[in-house]
């Protein structure tokens, strides 16, 4: 059987105004992905695209999206048909259908609303311009159901193999400024398309969504993951704004999922979207990258497998070839990285190739060094990292030696116990944390390394801050909202971008703490005064978007600001969506709560701060 190639890309955020860098973004896209087909023979059979066609849902933006399919359908040789896309939160007109905030708070009630041959009010007045621009962009080819969030199912014969597309409507109860765990697709509204999938007998079973099943709400999420896991080999989503991949297994089967970060934020953001090529029983990830210099060019992007063989990503698919156990060493790697042998005949130690990966995945986590997570997008291998990392240390020759000291150290802790995936993680983050105290003081090493007591009892929430040293040695543009309290004095001036709600210790409910914290930090973002207009969901969302790529968090100093809102679980709970997994970083000690803080000792902190800062200048104190 013949491969099969498709281009997936997501949320492009369409809207009128000022369109240059839009259109140069998204010009460079059409024009790459004709020189892919043209000069490297990377030809799609399909495109799919994962929503947020639109940036406000509005009938006058889908006027934009026509010409624009139709240029990057022309630049892969394709016509409308092998187009498949599904609407996202962004083609949600937030202005219609204030009336249908239902809460399909049970079973019964969402059973109920999806019942076969009803109506969809929210399909038809939240998305009627999406809708309406789908029928007639698409007309004589396929058209959107009226009373079903998903279909119409589909297969289409490629290189004597049949393919069936199932996509899957997740944006008909957004609403507000927070969707996770709101959203529903309707169980029966999917039996009833997955029995179309089966009738269709297709070899190769893809759905398209615009949101991670995760974000499902509880009512239904549980058997709307099984029956997809059961039914469907690859589905693809967009909305988190990142490329990414995973193999999710469990007892109703595996199924790869892809999703395709942003085909346009801003200019200045990561914008990116991927090949993917199924070859028999195996996936392959050609992941793309927008650069703006020194020329406007979709590029390939290194950073998402940074250990495989051209930087592609390489998949099987279980439901077309026969189960295979997977290896301990396959449990643990990177997704996309080659498992490590479980006999190291070539390898200098098994235990230590596993805990570089583990250490790259803990990088790549939100929850860890936001600075480290950028270097792994701008390009840097896994392998390299503590060569990149010693070469930014002062006064030790011996830096890198530490480092590969400080890796056997975990492997020999690791050696006598099973090497579970908590193990790994838990030794990775030990291992982050001395590499960042050694970023400061380099001779604390020294009893440190090959020292595996020491090295269990490290604290990474300690030295997390220390990320600022790695920005400044790594000339990379860190940004860090820095919230003071009542007495607006800022905590450390040198950041790269400073904002200073001048919050009451109280005295306001939560709701209105909250809007008042995100509104102070998006609207110096996007240049929005408040004299001009109220904030939208899109702003939010677009300034989330582009802050995490950045690797932004809250800074809060208690010993400043004992009282301050964001330390308030409530207030943090009531903030738009996109901003409450933000890390919010600590400087000071007793604060109550640390599943989402990072506690920093603030004096140690801001002397190795200044002190660095000052040598950077010529005037080191010392």
């Amino acid at each position: 059987m013949d491969k099969i190639c498709w281009l997936h890309v997501s949320d492009f955020h369409l809207q009128g105004g000022d369109r240059y860098d839009q259109d140069v973004v998204l010009g460079a896209l059409v024009e790459s992905v004709r020189t892919l087909r043209e000069e490297r023979g990377r030809k799609p059979d399909l495109i799919f695209a994962t929503g947020d066609i639109a940036n406000f849902g509005k009938a006058a933006e889908y006027k934009l999206a026509t010409p624009f399919f139709d240029a990057l359908l022309a630049a892969a040789g394709l016509e409308r048909r092998s187009l498949f896309l599904v609407p996202g939160n962004h083609d949600v007109d937030r202005d219609q259908g204030t009336g249908l905030a239902e809460t399909l708070d049970t079973r019964e009630k969402a059973d109920s609303y999806f019942k076969p041959g009803g109506s969809l009010p929210h399909l038809e007045r939240k998305l009627g311009a999406f809708r309406k621009w789908y029928n007639s962009y698409f007309k004589g080819i396929r058209e959107l159901p009226k009373d079903s969030s998903c279909g119409p199912v589909e297969s289409i014969e490629i290189g004597g193999q049949r393919i069936a597309v199932l996509p899957l409507n997740s944006a008909l109860f957004c609403h507000g400024n927070s969707d996770q765990n709101k959203l529903l697709i309707g169980r029966r509204c999917l039996k009833n398309a997955l029995e179309q999938v089966q009738q269709h007998a297709a070899q190769l079973r893809i759905a398209l969504i615009h949101h991670p099943l995760d974000w499902l709400s509880h009512v239904e999420s549980q058997n709307i993951t099984a029956d997809l896991q059961s039914s469907i080999d690859i589905i693809l989503h967009g909305h988190l704004h990142e490329n990414s991949v995973a193999s999710v297994a469990s007892s109703h089967g595996t199924t790869l999922m892809l999703a395709a970060g942003a085909s346009y934020q801003t200019r200045q953001w990561p914008n990116r979207a991927m090949f993917v090529t199924v070859d028999g029983s195996t996936a392959r990830v050609f992941p793309l990258r927008y650069e703006d210099s020194p020329t406007e060019i979709w590029t390939l992007d290194t950073s998402l497998f940074p250990h495989d063989k051209d930087y592609e990503g390489e998949f099987p698919l279980p439901g077309r070839q026969s189960p295979q156990p997977a290896t301990s060493a396959q449990a643990f790697t990177l997704p996309g990285a080659k498992p490590a042998p479980e006999t190291p005949s070539d390898q200098p130690n098994t235990l230590e190739v596993r805990i570089q990966g583990q250490l790259c995945a803990e990088l790549a986590k939100d929850t860890c060094l936001p600075i480290t997570r950028a270097l792994l997008r701008a390009g840097s291998e896994g392998q390299a990292l503590p060569e990149k990392i010693a070469a930014w240390w002062e006064g030790s020759e011996n830096a890198l030696k530490r480092i590969k000291e400080l890796t056997a150290a975990v492997s020999e802790a690791l050696q006598p116990k099973p090497a579970a995936p908590q193990a790994f993680a838990a030794h990775a983050q030990k291992l982050l944390g001395l590499v960042a105290l050694g970023a400061l003081r380099p001779e604390a090493l020294a009893d440190l390394a090959g020292d595996a007591g020491a090295l269990r009892e490290l604290d990474v929430q300690t030295v997390v801050g220390v990320e600022l040293v790695f920005a400044a040695r790594g000339g990379l543009d860190t940004i860090v909202f820095v919230l003071a309290g009542a007495k607006g004095k800022r905590v450390h001036p040198e950041r790269a971008l400073l904002v200073e709600p001048n919050f009451p210790e109280s005295g306001w409910d939560a709701s209105t703490l909250a809007k008042d914290a995100a509104d102070q930090i998006v609207r110096p973002l996007l240049d929005i005064p408040a004299s001009q207009r109220d904030l939208s969901t899109a702003d939010y969302d677009h300034a989330a978007a582009a802050l995490r790529d950045k690797g932004a968090y809250f800074a809060v100093s208690r010993l400043e600001s004992p009282g301050h809102p964001l330390l308030d679980a409530e207030v943090r709970a009531a903030l738009p969506e996109p901003f409450r997994d933000f890390p919010i970083m600590v400087f000071g000690i007793n604060a109550r709560e640390r599943s989402k803080l990072f506690n920093v000792r603030e004096g140690e902190l801001r002397h190795a701060i200044q002190t660095f800062l000052e040598t950077l200048r010529g005037h080191n104190p010392n």
